[in-house]
């Protein structure tokens, strides 16, 4: 199994935690913020849409990464009696969604056509329907979630972060660097971010440092070196000594798995 199919799996089996608020003590958390009926959670690798608590005690999560989209449903805890799937229409667009093992939780992740059907029928009608048991129907509000999509796309672009089409992601020499085996799938847009912030701060990408404050690169730098370390992985600056007095040193960095703090 891949790096990628390994994430899939880990979006399923993360399902069955509470999703409706970010997680300010996760060290990848950067903000939240509200878009009328919905919350749009941003972290240094990843994005989620989550609806605002209302009267209704079920939760929506639509969580974009790569090429699929993961659709999560909380049904509320005190129900005696849970279907084993329930529908979630929006639009032209249907699927089913299956409950995670004995949870209150519901989910599916889509391949990338439906993924981009999906997309385009949140932009284009105002509700979700969800069709629960017993014939049961529960209207989720679509309020806000233009603006929550247009903010997320660019936020995602900025951060390295894929998602599916009709999403446009950003491709430089960080996009399409190679990544070294013992980063995990999940961490491949922190270390994007660490390597062009710290290629700014050293003044190694005259290209794209005019605009950039170096102070704010170093900063940056600095904060996403501590988040790899904190999940396991460190870097170790190699010298290479010149060969005649006419060169100059060259430095290298090598990441490896270090002890996590």
């Amino acid at each position: 199994m891949n790096k990628y199919a390994l994430y899939l799996a880990s979006i399923i089996t993360m399902s069955c935690i509470s999703f409706a608020q970010a997680k300010e003590n996760d060290p990848l958390f950067v903000k939240q913020d509200k878009y009328d009926s919905w919350l749009l959670s941003e972290y240094y690798n990843s994005v989620s849409l989550n609806t605002v608590a209302q009267s209704s005690p079920i939760t929506v999560e639509i969580k974009p990464y790569g090429y699929s989209l993961s659709i999560n449903v909380a049904l509320d805890p005190k129900e005696k009696d849970f279907p084993a799937t329930i529908e979630f229409d929006v639009g032209d667009f249907t699927t089913e969604l299956k409950r995670i093992d004995q949870t209150n939780t519901y989910s599916a992740t889509l391949d990338p056509m439906p993924s981009l059907t999906v997309i385009n029928s949140l932009k284009e009608n105002k509700n979700i329907i969800l069709y629960l048991n017993n014939d049961k129907t529960v209207s989720i509000s679509l309020n806000g979630m233009n603006k929550a999509l247009d903010t997320m796309e660019n936020f995602a672009k900025d951060h390295y972060i894929p998602l599916p089409p009709p999403f446009s992601s950003k491709i430089d020499v960080y996009a399409t660097m190679s990544i070294p085996n013992i980063i995990p799938f999940d961490l491949y847009p922190v270390f994007r971010q660490q390597s062009y912030f710290n290629d700014v701060c050293k003044g190694k990408d005259g290209k794209k440092d005019k605009d950039q404050n170096k102070q704010d690169a170093c900063k940056k730098d600095e904060i996403l070196t501590t988040i790899l370390k904190e999940k396991g992985f460190c870097s170790k600056e190699n010298i290479q000594l010149p060969q005649s007095f006419m060169q100059n040193s060259k430095i290298s960095y090598e990441w490896m798995e270090c002890s996590k703090k």
